[in-house]
């Protein structure tokens, strides 16, 4: 394995290591007694030294040694955890994080000065005596430890090479631990030279080491090897006088006992075996599975348009269309990745907003094995933020204030996701204060958004939450108001094909409920023909359809048209005035119009027919065209042509404008009125 193996393997689970640290460090906030917490967190920053130390970035392994023996002292239950404590940690991974993010893009890992500065801190910790409980909450140290001596046998695969260990530095971490006393290694099997591959092991060892350091210690040097190696550590403190070896002769034959195993110890709950896969060979597969597709879908158009047509082969063939149908869209499910990552960061994002405003919050997830393509896991995370923004700074509300209100003075958000019908839905409720009615009644008439005396439903009221710059906070702070940001929220929301709502109540909490589609990228979509050209509208915008006759179509104004559906005339948009493509209408009020909507607004698409419906990859037009306006991206149809799928969020922003939310004329007759 060559350097750049190395360095890619340690970068990518370096990353996961980081968010192992911070998320168990917000859990052990929460719970300071888990001593399980304190071991997961041992256990990533020694592997962190280990792995940093192997690719050659000496201060990121120096610095992990040093919190690696702060966080042994906890371990030892020579200090124990405050609040103050967790913050100073939780700063330690960011300067953690800082140092791989700056390997990754080329540069040192880090200031000189801020690296000396951060292990002075540190050495605060350390340096104090165990009976100063004043400031870093630690207790009066047990006896001394005992010293002992271990023999400790180590037998690794042929192969631990291609894996990223190597046996040498667990010996420089061995010896890290006390004295290694003596070291044999075993040559039995070790080939004739000219077999001598140097990719693989054939040397096993036996080292005695005489350390102050409990057994447990010593296995956490083989944490990551323990279980497909045989590796066995027995006490020999019997051999050993004060330390000095009586007899070496009968240090091999001498049995002592039954040998300590080093048990396969495994995190909560069974692990399952996972395969790390660059995204770029995702993608690759994605479009492999696609072409793959495609091709099957035009030779069973040529099939069976064959004059010769034989049944068993187009049966055949619609078995193998199928089989393909299905290889693609679990080439797509290996894009999904589970928000537990997400909700975790999200977690100790709340813990620094909460002690920033002297506001103990509870933090509650479910649903975190609930999967999203990894693009919208990346696109939502903004959206999201500022939610739980807002629900910290405007919802709970200070603890005195919860007292007098009869509350706990301890808040609670609540993360939670789930899958539905198809969708994805993430809900961030608080029990804070609700919004209040009123007030945004009172704002929205103020702004002249409402006539005074409106009586809007609370749905339409709290539609101006996501007006730009809409707030019913008078106070300008850090994070301000419900309506800071929600804008943006709703924006991002409406890109990803998905909607928002809010359901509240005064004094008990509020809900943020966003939907979203499975993936961006694999969607099912119904093919119109529009004009001369086709186009493909995702099923999740599609409301209804009406076949439009002589007398449905209404025109007001110079040329806005309207259609009825469901008994109320909603706006009709025609794809080839959009996009100024050439029109093939006979007659241009039949036809077939495809109903669809958004959070905002209901409208119909004009089409002269409808063709089919289609699982379609989407392919992003800027990659090898240009943005269009309206259109979400493209894919090949199974006849070798190019579609284009519609954005309707975007042709909505395209054609209405932003006051114009509910453009709604009743089907009652001529002398019917618009209502804005």
């Amino acid at each position: 394995m060559d350097q750049k193996q190395l360095l890619d393997i340690f970068l990518s689970e370096a990353e996961e290591l980081i968010q192992t640290i911070e998320q168990n460090l917000v859990a052990l906030d929460s719970s300071p007694d888990d001593a399980s917490l304190v071991d997961e967190l041992f256990r990533a920053v020694h592997t962190m030294k280990s792995s940093a130390a192997m690719v050659g970035f000496k201060k990121t392994s120096e610095y992990t040694h040093v919190l690696e023996s702060l966080l042994e002292r906890l371990r030892n239950k020579t200090m124990v955890v405050t609040e103050e404590l967790i913050s100073f940690l939780l700063r330690c991974g960011d300067f953690l994080k800082g140092m791989l993010d700056n390997v990754t893009q080329g540069r040192d890992e880090c200031d000189p000065d801020e690296f000396n500065k951060t292990i002075d801190a540190l050495n605060q910790y350390l340096d104090l005596p165990a009976e100063d409980t004043s400031q870093t909450g630690i207790t009066e140290t047990e006896a001394p430890p005992k010293t002992s001596c271990y023999k400790i046998s180590m037998s690794f695969q042929k192969d631990i090479f291609l894996s990223g260990h190597d046996p040498l530095l667990l010996l420089l971490e061995l010896q890290e631990l006390g004295e290694l006393v003596r070291i044999e290694p075993n040559l039995s099997n070790l080939p004739d030279i000219h077999e001598i591959s140097p990719q693989d092991l054939y040397i096993s060892w036996n080292v005695f080491l005489k350390t102050e350091h409990s057994i447990a210690n010593i296995e956490d040097v083989f944490i990551f090897v323990r279980d497909n190696n045989d590796i066995k550590i027995q006490e020999v403190a019997d051999q050993f006088d004060e330390g000095v070896e009586v007899d070496e002769g009968t240090v091999d034959k001498k049995k002592t006992g039954e040998t300590i195993a080093v048990s396969h110890k495994t995190r909560t709950g069974l692990r399952k075996s996972t395969v790390r896969v660059k995204t770029e060979r995702l993608d690759r597969l994605v479009n492999l599975m696609e072409e793959m597709t495609i091709g099957l879908d035009n030779l069973f158009l040529l099939v069976e348009k064959s004059a010769i047509r034989n049944a068993k082969m187009v049966d055949q063939l619609e078995r193998l269309v199928a089989v393909g149908r299905e290889a693609q869209e679990q080439v797509m499910m290996t894009r999904m990745f589970p928000l537990e990552g997400t909700f975790g960061r999200f977690k100790r994002m709340i813990r620094d907003l909460a002690v920033s405003q002297n506001k103990p919050i509870e933090v509650t997830m479910s649903g975190t094995e609930t999967e999203l393509d990894k693009d919208m896991v990346e696109k939502i995370e903004d959206p999201l933020k500022h939610i739980i923004r807002n629900c910290v700074d405007h919802g709970i509300e200070s603890p005195e204030e919860r007292k007098t209100k009869g509350k706990p003075e301890e808040g609670i958000v609540s993360l939670k996701a789930y899958q539905k019908e198809g969708k994805i839905y993430i809900e961030i409720s608080d029990d804070g204060s609700g919004l209040d009615d009123h007030r945004i009644l009172e704002k929205a008439i103020r702004e002249n958004l409402l006539p005074g005396g409106a009586t809007p439903s609370k749905e339409e009221l709290y539609k101006f939450l996501f007006i730009p710059g809409f707030s019913t906070n008078d106070e300008i702070s850090e994070l301000s108001g419900r309506g800071v940001g929600l804008d943006v929220v709703q924006t991002n929301v409406s890109k990803l094909g998905g909607t928002i709502d809010i359901v509240t109540e005064k004094d008990k909490g509020t809900t943020f409920i966003i939907n979203l589609p499975l993936t961006l990228v694999l969607t099912k979509a119904m093919k119109i023909q529009a004009g001369k050209e086709s186009f493909l509208v995702p099923f999740s915008v599609i409301a209804g359809l009406v076949r439009s006759r002589h007398g449905d179509i209404k025109t007001i104004g110079a040329r806005e048209e309207l259609i009825n559906f469901q008994g109320k005339y909603i706006p009709l948009v025609r794809l080839d005035e959009i996009f100024n493509i050439e029109s093939s209408y006979k007659e241009k009020s039949s036809g077939i119009v495809v109903i669809v909507e958004t959070e905002k607004k209901r409208f119909g698409i004009f089409a002269d027919d409808i063709l089919d419906e289609q699982q379609v990859v989407i392919k992003n037009l800027e990659t090898n065209f240009r943005r269009v306006p309206g259109v979400a991206g493209g894919t090949i149809s199974g006849d070798g042509q190019v579609s284009l799928i519609l954005d309707i969020y975007g042709i909505e922003k395209m054609l209405f404008n932003k006051d114009d939310q509910s453009v709604v004329i009743s089907a009652g007759g001529n002398n019917a009125q618009a209502t804005i």
